[in-house]
């Protein structure tokens, strides 16, 4: 198209982007869904057609388009109309437009359903507190965008020093102890004197069961001058019971030769299963190696697995909900479309980094 425009070709190019407006779809000044469909050849027209006819058409197509837009597409473009002012008006009257935007929002949400048992919610918190919540919540969802946090945390230490030291404290109290210590573990490449604050705990963390947290701990005790060695607690202990039991291995309907497809339902979540193999199937090589250095069966070590991996660090709030509402908690309520950990993998790599032996 800016070919035409460049080879002098305006009314054909105009009747080619005049056709492309009309026969668009109205979702098309919301970049969400197809990139901006009307803003695009709208934006070549502004180019080549006279200001007057072109402000009048343009206005007139936005105001019936979003006419017939849903609220959820509104919204959205409500964030972009900025983008899109340039086209309507020579002088754009910023505050003026604001406040309108800002009312239309209000009228909006009067149409949203009122749920009359929903709690009213009243802050008492001040500033620090609040932050310290929030990155707390970020940190501990079953998820992996949270650990930017900790970048962010080392960054910003010098500043956040009371929120990060009050973070660490809560992590450790409430058994996050992963996030803990991987935590010390970053800030200490910059500043020593953390590991130093925490040697106490380290030295407890030393002897996790979590193969993990015991190797930190023992990296971060060398970095400050303490041996691990004359701290570490030697258990005797018995071979668990379910290596020493034949169990008989009755495979699902959906087993571990079915392609990984085959496990996931049309919604994209992990099929339920009560079969152990398919249940630790993501780390089976890892379980399958284990069992040659060992001489213990696949299917006993599955099991090992699934008992030790009950003791998730994952919040209490949604320790028991499924992996189905999980996501809708990220799409749904806070509209992020990011990555997150599958409770079930997540059980089986908790429990494969536990001292399974």
């Amino acid at each position: 198209m800016e070919g035409l425009i460049e080879n002098n070709r305006i009314d054909f190019a105009k009747s080619i982007l005049y056709k492309t407006i009309h026969n668009g779809e109205k979702y098309g000044w919301v970049t969400f869904y197809d990139g901006g469909s009307k803003i695009v050849p709208f934006g070549l027209l502004s180019k080549i057609e006279n200001k007057d006819i072109f402000q009048k058409e343009v206005m007139n197509d936005f105001s019936n388009s979003i006419a017939s837009l849903d609220i959820q597409a509104i919204e959205i473009l409500i964030k972009e109309v900025p983008k899109i002012w340039k086209y309507f008006s020579d002088n754009i009257e910023i505050e003026k437009l604001y406040n309108e935007i800002v009312d239309f929002r209000n009228e909006l949400l009067k149409t949203y359903p009122e749920d009359n048992y929903a709690p009213s919610i009243k802050g008492n918190m001040d500033d620090e507190d609040l932050l310290l919540e929030t990155v707390f919540f970020i940190l501990t969802l079953p998820s992996d965008f949270n650990y930017s946090l900790y970048e962010i945390l080392l960054e910003e230490y010098v500043i956040s020093t009371s929120i990060t030291k009050r973070l660490l404290q809560r992590l450790y109290v409430e058994g996050y102890f992963s996030k803990y210590i991987k935590l010390i573990a970053i800030l200490n490449t910059k500043y020593k004197n953390v590991a130093i604050e925490h040697k106490e705990n380290i030295i407890i963390l030393l002897n996790s069961k979590r193969y993990d947290i015991s190797r930190i701990s023992s990296r971060l005790l060398l970095d400050i001058g303490i041996t691990p060695a004359d701290y570490i607690v030697n258990e005797t202990k018995e071979v668990p019971l379910v290596y020493r039991m034949e169990i008989e291995y009755k495979p699902s309907f959906f087993n571990t030769k079915d392609s990984d497809l085959d496990h996931i339902n049309k919604k994209g979540f992990l099929k339920d299963t009560e079969d152990p193999l398919v249940y630790v199937r993501l780390y089976y090589t890892q379980i399958r190696m284990l069992s040659e250095e060992t001489g213990i069966d696949i299917i006993n070590l599955a099991h090992r697995v699934l008992y030790l991996g009950k003791d998730l660090e994952f919040p209490s709030w949604c320790s028991s909900i499924s992996e189905e509402e999980i996501r809708n908690i990220y799409s749904r309520r806070f509209d992020l479309e990011v990555s997150y950990k599958r409770p079930r993998n997540q059980l089986v790599w908790d429990a494969i980094y536990f001292k399974v032996l």
